[in-house]
């Protein structure tokens, strides 16, 4: 299950994987672009970031692609709600460009696609721009994610919290745990 939560935020580190809006690509094919991106993992080991209890917490890589996974109690084995860190070089970009370009990617990326909401909120007292969605995983799961995109010495932290569609205010406190945790070194 791991490599479909990373290929979604793998997604978001590649403005390029939709160029043919005809194909889009396999998660395994997005892993590998977004492994060899220039700067992907720039901000690996410049974090720490706690599980909230009873959770587990994963620092993985697939296709050199290096995530941090924080994920809720097995209690079932369609899905598990999860908070995951990767980061990226903004390449000089500003926070707004950065934002919006990895909001147009993910849009094109996601099958379902469907915003709630964006804005600027407070992440353990860092500034964050943050994309409320809706969309669906490779097996057809209807998900909720919120994205925080926060911006330290041109360096993107995208912090990701899934839940099943309409779960995410059940996971919330669970969320609010792990986020109030982060910390830059």
């Amino acid at each position: 299950m791991n490599k479909y939560v990373i290929g979604f935020l793998a997604g978001l580190l590649l403005f390029t994987a939709c160029k043919d809006q005809s194909k889009k690509p396999s998660v395994e094919e997005v892993l590998k672009q977004a492994g060899s991106t220039p700067g992907v993992n720039a901000g690996t080991g410049n974090f720490d970031i706690e599980a909230p209890a009873g959770w587990s917490k994963i620092d993985t890589s697939f296709s050199n692609l290096k995530a941090t996974l924080l994920m809720a109690p097995d209690t079932s084995r369609t899905f598990r709600a999860n908070v995951n860190v990767v980061t990226e070089s903004m390449h000089g970009s500003s926070m707004d460009k950065y934002f919006d370009d990895n909001v147009t990617a993910l849009s094109s990326y996601m099958p379902q696609f469907s915003l709630v909401g964006k804005g600027e909120k407070e992440v353990a007292g860092l500034k964050s721009k943050y994309l409320h969605y809706y969309g669906q995983s490779p097996k057809g799961l209807g998900m909720e994610q919120v994205l925080y995109v926060i911006s330290s010495k041109g360096i993107a932290y995208l912090i990701t919290c899934t839940s099943k569609k309409g779960e995410l205010d059940k996971d919330q406190p669970s969320f609010d745990q792990a986020l109030s945790s982060f910390k830059l070194h």
